[in-house]
């Protein structure tokens, strides 16, 4: 009854009409096509505002500027919002091109408006291929967090894309333009000039535009003040150093092209702490403020333009400026060095964390496989010390019951008996032990104190080292997991004194400090190095297994392991362990 009510609500819902008398199904389309011509809009207005804003950074004309900016938004609109959305940049292409050529005189309005569908043509295209290319061939990820990205964003965003904008550009010109006019010994040199000059202005710009827009349309993460803090001082000093390399002229000249290194420490500061996103930033600042500098004659860059020679009237120069290559270049190459440095971290981390996430899964193994070794010692003593012990009783009984019967019979089978009672005795024996080391009884009858007591004295019967044990701990720790830790370290621990160190003595204390239970073995023996004694990142020594497994039953318990030690001046061992296990390892076992 309830569901055919909804039903019925959600069909009332659908068929209401509104005041206009279109039905509400029609309201979601409408919307889809608000926000999309909403997305197109904001998309024509950030390619022509950052075309208005690169004529006023770059004062060089039309046909030789250092970067187009509103290429790189092309190219960064394409992967944000996809390809569908080219008209975008196609009107707004129109229209720039029609408010520029709409100074110039041109030979007739067919012309104009030929040379502004090249222009638009060339803008488009560039931008629809390469986000095509990236996507589909290079595997392109907006994140750029494999240095793989850097590469399909060089290859295919930047030389792919910028090669079809300038052979479409300087189809125009020829086409349409002046070029028209010229000899064909003179077409030829020109026009492979100006395709350089528009290949090398758009692959700039969507080397250092693309990444900026890319990096922060991606959705923001959470900050502390420290972190946001340094993000402020980062871009306080890049802009003054910038500001100082790029805008003002120093008194020595010898030192004026040095000042152009001067952002590259700050640029790598971006890239290892922020990744592609403080790269990104840091290389369009300065690359915004370098334009600029250049573009009034000052910085490293500046005093040294060389004057354009004008061809015609539609401002196509003939000469291309020695100092304005270079500055492309430092660009391109302040580009690449953050991009890839910040790629490479960002993969770094990765594997990092990979590393530290399979490592854990390994520990929580490990662990597991720990606890369920215990159990199984735990069922085997169980079942050793109490089938197998009273089967072996039962038949010393038996042959004791059956020698004194034969005392009186035959004599000479009575030492026989004795015997055979002698190798129960000694079966029994044997059985305890091995029941006691698989699972001592008196970690769970009496508690971990005791059972370190016992372990200690048991370890000077067996091998003469003089053993002492002191405690503080009046109250015993009630998890189990803490309790046979601790018990298995220092069982590992005296197994190693016996067997390595050569030692005379051994003192071992159990104390509380604070949360923590610390766990000291010290022992007067020949000692190790400390350094020689780890691992070659290759392979495990095989003396070091054992300080191995220490470790890794402290950190499964929450402690860890400090040993202290020297050639010739014995070895002092200290666990910490916590005095309740952490939640997540007794969720685990």
């Amino acid at each position: 009854m309830r569901r055919s009510t909804l039903l019925h609500a959600q069909k009332m819902l659908i068929t209401f009409p509104l005041k206009d008398g279109a039905a509400p199904e029609r309201l979601f389309p409408m919307r889809r096509i608000a926000i999309v011509i909403l997305k197109l809009a904001l998309l024509s207005m950030l390619y022509i505002l950052f075309n208005r804003l690169g004529s006023r950074v770059d004062f060089l004309s039309q046909t030789s500027r250092i970067l187009y900016p509103q290429a790189g938004v092309a190219l960064a609109g394409m992967l944000i919002l996809g390809i569908r959305y080219w008209p975008a940049i196609f009107l707004s292409s129109l229209y720039l091109s029609h408010s520029e050529l709409a100074r110039q005189t041109m030979r007739s309005d067919l012309d104009r408006i030929g040379l502004m569908a090249s222009f638009a043509v060339a803008n488009t295209s560039a931008a629809v291929v390469g986000a095509y290319l990236m996507r589909r061939f290079g595997n392109f990820s907006r994140e750029m967090s494999r240095v793989h990205d850097v590469g399909a964003l060089i290859i295919y965003g930047v030389v792919i894309a910028a090669s079809i904008n300038a052979t479409f550009a300087v189809l125009g010109f020829v086409i349409f333009g002046d070029l028209i006019k010229l000899p064909a010994e003179q077409l030829g040199p020109i026009a492979s000039m100006l395709w350089f000059l528009r290949w090398f202005g758009t692959a700039i710009s969507n080397l250092v535009v693309t990444p900026f827009f890319l990096v922060w349309a991606l959705p923001p993460k959470r900050a502390s003040l420290l972190r946001i803090g340094e993000v402020g001082l980062l871009c306080s000093l890049v802009f003054a150093i910038c500001v100082t390399a790029f805008t003002n002229r120093s008194p020595f000249p010898a030192l004026q092209y040095s000042l152009s290194f001067l952002p590259f420490p700050f640029l790598i500061w971006a890239a290892l702490r922020f990744t592609q996103r403080g790269a990104a930033t840091a290389t369009f600042i300065i690359s915004v403020i370098a334009i600029w500098g250049t573009s009034t004659g000052r910085g490293p860059f500046g005093p040294s333009l060389i004057t354009h020679t004008k061809l015609g009237n539609s401002g196509i120069i003939s000469e291309i400026p020695a100092t304005f290559v270079v500055l492309q270049t430092y660009l391109t190459a302040l580009a690449l060095s953050a991009y890839y440095l910040a790629a490479a971290t960002l993969e770094r981390r990765h594997v990092v964390d990979r590393l530290r996430a399979s490592r854990e899964e390994l520990r929580a193994l490990s662990g597991s496989l720990q606890e369920a070794r215990e159990e199984e010692r735990a069922s085997i003593s169980r079942e050793i010390h109490d089938e197998l012990g009273q089967q072996l009783t039962g038949i010393k009984m038996v042959v004791s019951a059956f020698g004194k019967r034969v005392r009186t019979l035959d004599p000479t089978l009575e030492p026989r008996c004795i015997e055979i009672s002698d190798l129960a005795d000694q079966a029994v024996k044997t059985v305890r032990r091995i029941a006691t080391d698989l699972r001592p009884g008196i970690i769970d009858d009496l508690g971990i104190t005791a059972s370190l007591q016992w372990l200690v004295e048991d370890f000077t019967a067996n091998t003469g080292v003089v053993g002492s044990f002191t405690t503080s701990v009046h109250e015993e720790p009630d998890d189990s997991l803490t309790c046979i830790t601790t018990f298995r370290i220092l069982q590992e621990a005296l197994t190693n004194v016996a067997r390595h160190a050569n030692a005379r003595r051994v003192e071992v204390t159990f104390d509380s400090i604070q949360n923590e239970l610390r766990l000291r073995v010290v022992d007067d023996g020949c000692g190790m190095d400390t350094i020689s004694m780890k691992t070659d990142g290759k392979s495990v020594r095989p003396k070091t297994l054992g300080l191995v497994g220490m470790r890794e039953r402290a950190l499964l318990a929450g402690g860890r392991i400090e040993i202290e030690s020297a050639p010739g001046e014995g070895t002092t061992l200290t666990a910490f362990l916590p005095s309740t296990a952490p939640q997540t390892m007794r969720n685990m076992t």
